[in-house]
């Protein structure tokens, strides 16, 4: 099966790598760190704010690098033919609004998937090229959302910057040959950051709003079973997933991915055991602060 994808990969503009691994190199781990209070996001942190555990194992000599690093971005897009009409041009514009608001040196690709996946385009710095490949999205049948982001997270590996996947997707996975477990194990081992916005198919029900309450939107079981998924492969990376009832503030939610990756802490260290293999990873706050911390669960070292 993953001899397969690789084929297709090959086919389809994206080059697999016999490397995917988080970015721990010569004994260096880079470690993703985002840190919220009742959901907002806490800036200010110093290094000895941060403690870091590495299979459990108190890490020492932590350093905290800048957070505007440059990132190389894959914009994941659903093609499927669900996506067309209205949906389809507020797709486009938020893409594009996406790109108005990256740094000069950000490096995006653009990718696209239906059926089957497709490199549109390569990691480029050249934002408006990458704007035009939008123009000829939507309609391409299924929706092989997990071949997609298995692709992707190798593509990244060709990035020079700090790796973000995201996706756009309206509906759950019915085209892939890979298995939901193979995906979480390859996000584990991969360097990028996964993203997903998340529209709902529409099958749910809205419930009216009251005086004291908005209204509530409730997912039908389909739904909520694929935003597990997602959520399952998004958290191996130390990413989220961020549900829409709609897709009226996808651009809303496109920009929040990018201030997301602006306010994250970026902390490097060299492990006491650099032995091969799985390396748990957790990272909490010390000197008595209470926060919600995001981080990946670990990384893979050879």
């Amino acid at each position: 099966m993953i001899a397969a994808l690789f084929a297709a990969a090959l086919i389809y503009g994206v080059q697999p790598s016999s490397n995917l691994r988080f970015r721990a190199e010569t004994n260096r781990v880079f470690v993703d760190v985002f840190v919220t209070l009742e959901g907002r996001p806490i800036e200010g942190l110093r290094v000895e704010d941060f403690e870091v555990y590495d299979d459990g194992v108190l890490q020492k000599d932590i350093t905290l690098l800048p957070a505007n690093n440059p990132l190389s971005v894959a914009l994941v897009l659903d093609g499927s033919a669900s996506v067309r009409g209205e949906k389809l041009a507020r797709l486009q514009n938020a893409a594009r609004v996406f790109l108005e608001h990256l740094a000069e040196e950000d490096e995006v690709s653009v990718l696209t998937f239906g059926t089957r996946y497709r490199l549109n385009q390569p990691l480029t710095l050249d934002h408006e090229l990458a704007s035009r490949t939008f123009d000829g999205l939507g309609g391409l049948g299924g929706t092989a959302l997990l071949d997609t982001l298995f692709a992707s997270l190798l593509y990244l590996e060709k990035g020079s910057g700090r790796p973000l996947v995201l996706l756009f997707t309206d509906g759950d996975d019915n085209a892939s040959w890979l298995s939901t477990r193979e995906l979480v194990k390859a996000a584990e081992r991969s360097e990028a950051i996964l993203f997903v916005v998340r529209a709902a198919t529409g099958a749910g029900v809205s419930i009216d709003a009251t005086e004291s309450h908005p209204p509530v939107f409730v997912e039908s079981a389909g739904d909520e079973s694929g935003r597990a998924l997602l959520e399952a492969v998004a958290g191996a990376t130390g990413g989220q997933v961020i549900s829409l009832p709609y897709t009226a503030d996808l651009a809303a939610a496109f920009r929040e991915v990018l201030d997301i990756m602006r306010r994250r802490y970026l902390l490097v260290y060299e492990p006491t055991d650099s032995s091969p293999g799985w390396h748990r990873l957790e990272v909490r706050l010390g000197r008595g602060i209470r926060a919600n911390v995001r981080a990946r669960a670990g990384y893979f070292l050879k």
